[in-house]
């Protein structure tokens, strides 16, 4: 999949999904050919349904602060899907049993992925001897950063605080 620009995106949101050969990606659980159902169930899914996705993306496709090569692609599909209403919803969570805003979640994770490309987690490699180019999932993240940048501030004056919150990890 070729990542361009999320405000060039389709208008309808879940076709973003379908332009990835997910089979051809990897994941911490192997071929990630199961990413595209959670990625639908973001949007599609019911509250429990979006949640386990949510679970998908933090247990799969960026497991343990590891990137795998369908992060870039599933990060671009959940970047796109931030400004769907279908993403204000509230979901549960496995940990307390209360509700979180999934955008807040889905703000949380792109923040999380993009924590690993950051300018300290390149200091960290380089200390340890490791080129931060010598590894594609990372140059693929840190290059994608700037188009993840504008559906995230979309959400810089959100009248939800948590949202407001969720979005300010990216940030940092």
């Amino acid at each position: 999949m070729a990542i361009n620009n999320v405000t060039e995106s389709p208008s309808d949101p879940l076709a973003l999904i379908w332009q990835t050969d997910w089979a051809s990606l990897e994941h911490a659980g192997g071929t990630a050919e199961d990413t595209p159902a959670a990625l639908a169930d973001l949007l599609l899914g019911t509250p429990e349904a979006q949640a386990e996705a949510v679970r998908h993306l933090n247990g799969r496709v960026h497991h343990q602060n590891t990137l795998y090569s369908a992060t870039g692609p599933a990060a671009f599909c959940v970047a796109a899907f931030l400004s769907d209403p279908r993403t204000d919803t509230l979901v549960p969570s496995r940990e307390d049993g209360q509700r979180y805003p999934l955008r807040q979640e889905l703000l949380e994770w792109l923040g999380s992925i993009t924590d690993e490309v950051s300018n300290d987690a390149e200091a960290v490699l380089v200390r340890l001897g490791r080129l931060p180019e010598k590894y594609p999932e990372f140059t693929e993240i840190r290059a994608l950063r700037p188009t993840l940048f504008p559906a995230v501030s979309a959400f810089f004056q959100d009248s939800n605080l948590p949202v407001r919150q969720g979005r300010s990890v990216l940030m940092s």
